[in-house]
């Protein structure tokens, strides 16, 4: 009954070391992108906003055809903005 015990609380215990373990090298991943400055990695190609500079995967994008180029964007007002600087630049 006792080595029974004993069996229980050496793999709850180990059952938590592989946890924690598990847990800090998903936040050390975590802090090695965010120090890389790069796009995220989601096995998805990501497009980048010209507007905000936020990552995003391509098939969640706004696509739009601006001055003849195609450009994604992450929302409807970054779309407006980029509009907006584009005809400012166009009336230099």
């Amino acid at each position: 009954m006792i080595a029974r015990l004993i069996l229980i609380v050496i793999a709850v215990l180990l059952g938590l070391v592989v946890v924690n373990w598990f847990w800090q090298f998903l936040q050390a991943a975590e802090r090695r992108n965010k120090q890389s400055g790069g796009a995220p990695r989601t096995g998805e190609p990501m497009v980048q906003d010209p507007v905000c500079g936020m990552y995003l995967p391509k098939s969640t994008a706004l696509y739009e055809v601006i001055g003849g180029q195609g450009r994604y964007f992450c929302s409807r007002s970054c779309v407006d903005t980029y509009r907006e600087r584009e005809a400012v630049a166009g009336r230099r």
